[in-house]
């Protein structure tokens, strides 16, 4: 194996531990697979603005983007779905 690929490995299971604190954390009010794709997307968030992430930064942003999202669906529970939760952030096009 090359380093490179030892260091993914290794930054792979460090997220995948932010993955299973943040669980822990927001699990009762947001679902896996929105944890799961917020943690990616504050990570290539955070790669493209100032190189290569810790996981504690990824996990940071993440935390705070998660509690807007459980805030948001106490707030408004008809918005949870069994099958997705869309993010507060998300913006639907406009048909013309």
């Amino acid at each position: 194996m090359s380093i490179a690929h030892d260091a993914h490995d290794a930054d792979e299971q460090s997220l995948a531990d932010v993955v299973q604190r943040l669980w822990e954390r927001f699990g009762d009010r947001v679902e896996l697979a929105t944890i799961i794709a917020t943690v990616r997307h504050c990570r290539r968030e955070l790669d493209i603005r100032a190189g290569p992430s810790t996981p504690d930064s990824v996990e940071y942003l993440a935390a705070q983007r998660l509690a807007d999202v459980g805030d948001y669906l106490s707030d408004h529970p008809s918005a949870r779905s069994p099958h997705r939760v869309r993010p507060v952030r998300e913006t639907r096009m406009k048909p013309h």
